[in-house]
Formats: structure tokens, C-alpha cells, sequence
């Protein structure tokens, strides 16, 4: 059985610390309110999140890079359909984080967290893998060879974007 992974907890290289990963999953609501501000600054749009894009599939790009900051906000907020789910504590807006799941079936796992209450939800049953796959891939391609070279860390942007 083939299964694709785009969650941190599968990623090998770079590693990432479970401190990392709860910065990153409850700081959701945070990059969301400054999407513009990251959308238009190389130096935050370049930021490496702790998010990664993984195949365990013969014959599949192996990505096993962190997805850029501004390819995460522009997931968002351009595949809005794919990357978000109505929040069933406020009927707001939860912005999938993390994922994973087979191709062969298209069931997985996802995490996401409302970017209106702060409600979490990780590792719900779905049946959209595929959609969540194909496109990230095709975002994180498209900016995969280029880089800002003064990036800022993801703990630098954070404490910025605090700011």
C-alpha cells in the first residue's frame, strides 16, 4: 500500500522538535490575521514552516522539504475549498495545518485550527487526501527553487509578527 505523508511527525530531515510543532500548529490564527503582511514580505513569505511534503510511494517526487510560509497562506487563502473546514464550535474558519493519508483510497488524517475561537481539531477521518496532496505539491513546486536568502527563521517571524 502506497501512503503519502504532509505532516511533520513523519518528516525526517530537517528535524523539527515537538516544541516547534506546538509553536507552529498554535500559532494558525496568528499568521492568518497577517497573511498580508507575510503575502507582500519576502522575508516572511520564505519562512520554512515546520509542515513538509513526504511520499512514501516508488516513482513519486519526494519533496521531504518545509513548505514555505507564504505557500501555506496562499493554500488558504486561494484553495480556501481544499485547505479549510467550517469550525464546529463557531462556525468559523479552521485552516488545515497538517495531513496525511493513502492515494490509493484517499482516507487520511488532518489537523486543523480555527482561526476565529482558537478551536483545534487533530487527526480527524477525511476523504479529501488526494485534493490536500495534489495541490500542495503543485503550490510547493512552484516556489521550490527560489528562496530569499535573508528568510527569517519560523521563531523569528513569530516573535515579529507578535510584535
Amino acid at each position: 500500500m502506497a501512503v503519502y505523508f504532509a505532516n511533520l511527525s513523519f518528516q525526517r530531515k530537517p528535524p523539527v522538535s515537538e516544541e516547534m510543532w506546538d509553536l507552529y500548529k498554535n500559532s494558525i490564527a496568528l499568521l492568518w490575521r497577517n497573511r498580508e503582511r507575510i503575502l507582500s514580505d519576502p522575508k516572511l513569505f520564505y519562512v520554512r514552516t515546520p509542515f513538509s511534503i513526504h511520499a512514501s510511494f516508488i516513482g513519486v517526487p519526494q519533496y521531504g522539504e518545509l513548505v514555505y510560509l507564504g505557500v501555506l497562506l496562499k493554500a488558504w487563502a486561494e484553495h480556501a475549498e481544499i485547505f479549510t473546514l467550517p469550525c464546529p464550535k463557531c462556525g468559523g474558519t479552521m485552516n488545515i495545518y497538517s495531513f496525511a493519508g493513502s492515494p490509493l483510497s484517499g482516507m487520511g488524517l488532518l489537523s486543523c485550527r480555527c482561526v476565529d475561537c482558537d478551536y483545534l481539531v487533530e487527526h480527524k477521518k477525511h476523504g479529501k487526501f488526494g485534493s490536500l496532496r495534489f495541490c500542495m505539491c503543485d503550490m510547493a513546486e512552484q516556489y521550490a527553487a527560489q528562496e530569499a536568502p535573508d528568510a527569517l527563521t519560523f521563531e523569528e517571524a513569530i516573535d515579529l509578527l507578535k510584535k
